[in-house]
């Protein structure tokens, strides 16, 4: 047998066989061989993948999406401030695809809400909290939603700051009972 492998290694044809078989097997076990035209075509180690685009949506399947408003100039708490605002949400599990807001039309209600919000006095907090809570009542395909507010430093206030907040739906219910003194 030792004789056999040193006979074999000995002679450059038998090598670039060895190889050539090799190669064979390399190609063969990623599904694809060459024909004897030189083309490749699937084999039968493995069947090829069949792309579906299938409506069916796992029960599993989690669907995000955010935009960023910038630089929006809001008058609030005696001054100018410069805002930019990052909305993210969780759309509820199962959407129908023709139930999917159009996001600018949430950036015009928020950019709506801000322009005219009532309480000059608020915090950033106070008034990111009824930001998020007008966006998650407004979309009801919305299952949570996220605003961050950053906000430039101003005259008065020389820092740069941000609120976050987050308001599940199911939440949504308690911050009714919560606000009316019953939780």
């Amino acid at each position: 047998m030792e004789r056999f492998k040193c006979d074999l290694l000995s002679r450059p044809l038998s090598v670039l066989a060895i190889i050539f078989i090799l190669a064979c097997t390399t190609f063969a076990s990623r599904g694809f061989a060459n024909n004897s035209f030189g083309r490749q075509v699937s084999t039968s180690l493995t069947q090829p993948r069949r792309l579906s685009l299938s409506h069916e949506v796992p029960s599993a399947f989690i669907e995000d999406f955010s935009f960023q408003i910038k630089d929006f100039k809001m008058n609030h708490q005696s001054e100018i401030n410069n805002l930019n605002i990052v909305i993210r949400y969780r759309y509820v599990a199962g959407i129908p695809d023709t139930k999917y807001p159009d996001f600018r039309s949430l950036a015009k209600d928020v950019e709506n809400l801000l322009t005219h919000y009532p309480n000059d006095g608020d915090y950033w907090e106070i008034l990111n909290k009824n930001l998020t809570r007008m966006v998650l009542k407004n979309y009801p395909v919305l299952m949570s939603v996220t605003c961050e507010i950053q906000a430039s430093p101003t005259h008065l206030d020389p820092y740069s700051r941000s609120s976050i907040v987050t308001l599940n739906r199911s939440n949504l219910k308690l911050s009714k009972h919560v606000k009316n003194g019953r939780g």
